[in-house]
């Protein structure tokens, strides 16, 4: 990214040209950060919940405070129930990738922990490429280009991850075939051969009939 600071503030977000994945394309949530660092509402110290759940009723308490309430709870619940009665959440947007792995010394010295295996956005693909090929690796962004058969299923890279449409397009001018299952209509979609529209809830049928049909015509 291209950040513009003017006395101190941010003004403008971009994205950056000499970015060889992005060339400078950047989503609607990238260029709208300063608006999340500077929105009224974002929180700024801690908050603790006065009266019932969900009446949504806060009272601002210091930092110690907050960090001594922490420490009591998983206590107790160590004592109680043992270290596996916490449960450590942690993506991509709390603390970032990089930060991630400092947090297991502490859970390690709590004396364990319990997790769950991915993420929200990544669960599911990485434990299909791990089934797949046996360990998550990644081609470089830019090998989309020399795809022969791309498959967009419920994925919206338009929307969702938008520099990538350009090596998409690159690889459907250069002769692949874009096949497409989604329920929508989108523009990640335009200049399919094959755009399958199945019913809400049945793409675990459609999975499961393109398997078998893959063994019994021995094309595994």
């Amino acid at each position: 990214m291209q950040v513009s600071v003017q006395s101190g503030r941010v003004v403008k977000i971009t994205g950056n040209k000499n970015n060889p994945a992005t060339y400078g394309l950047i989503c609607k949530k990238g260029q709208n950060f300063a608006r999340v660092l500077y929105g009224e509402e974002r929180l700024l110290y801690p908050m603790k919940r006065v009266g019932a759940r969900g009446e949504g009723h806060f009272r601002r308490i210091s930092w110690a405070e907050a960090i001594e309430e922490i420490y009591e709870a998983f206590t107790r619940a160590r004592a109680q129930y043992g270290p596996e009665s916490v449960l450590y959440y942690a993506a991509s947007g709390n603390h970032g990738s990089a930060m991630q792995p400092y947090a297991f010394g502490f859970w390690n010295q709590f004396g364990g922990y319990s997790a769950t295996r991915g993420s929200l956005c990544a669960a599911a693909a990485n434990e299909a490429v791990r089934y797949s090929y046996g360990i998550v690796k990644d081609s470089a962004i830019k090998d989309i280009e020399n795809a022969r058969l791309i498959l967009l299923w419920g994925k919206n890279p338009a929307h969702t991850n938008i520099h990538t449409m350009r090596y998409l397009r690159a690889a459907v001018e250069h002769g692949a075939k874009l096949v497409t299952i989604d329920t929508r209509l989108g523009e990640s979609g335009i200049g399919s051969c094959l755009h399958l529209h199945p019913r809400c809830g049945t793409d675990g049928l459609l999975a499961i009939a393109i398997a078998k049909f893959i063994v019994s015509e021995g094309l595994l």
